[in-house]
């Protein structure tokens, strides 16, 4: 499992006001996550597969929820 940061190296790649929307992680910053069925990091690696992607939240907005749909 890999949890992607961006880091202050960022900073010279993209606009810096952006960068410090996202950087660091911390409350009031916006954030691109899935929440998912099940724990990847407890599945059975040859079950992973299973694992529905539940919510999925970018820039901070939830923009698709298994219940609802894409939003």
């Amino acid at each position: 499992m890999h949890t992607f940061y961006w880091g202050d190296w960022y900073d010279e790649i993209i606009d810096p006001e952006f960068a410090a929307q996202i950087s660091p992680i911390e409350v009031g910053k916006v954030a691109d996550f899935v929440i998912t069925s099940d724990n990847p990091l407890a599945v059975d690696p040859m079950e992973i597969n299973e694992n529905v992607v539940m919510e999925t939240i970018k820039d901070g907005e939830s923009v698709s929820n298994a219940d609802r749909g894409a939003s």
